[in-house]
């Protein structure tokens, strides 16, 4: 799907009606299987490297929040001591 299509005008529309009308909590969601159908439709075998990385990204955010929910300072690779 090209950027300068009319497939891709469709699409986006219907990606920001459906990120309005869904719950703010579902909001992210939205916009994930979004990119990860974006994405599928340039390169379907790509398909699960994507999908792991948006499901890694997401595990980690919502370990840093938890973290940071019970006042503890979270450590990454990257931090310094």
């Amino acid at each position: 799907m090209s950027f300068a299509t009319l497939d891709y005008a469709l699409f986006l529309a219907v990606t920001v009606v459906a990120y309005w009308l869904v719950p703010a909590a579902a909001a992210p969601l939205v916009l994930a299987g979004a990119s990860i159908v974006f994405y599928a439709s340039w390169s379907a075998p790509h398909l699960a490297l994507i999908a792991a990385a948006v499901t890694i990204a997401w595990a980690g955010g919502r370990a840093v929040e938890r973290a940071r929910r019970r006042g503890r300072s979270h450590r990454t690779p990257c931090s310094r001591r």
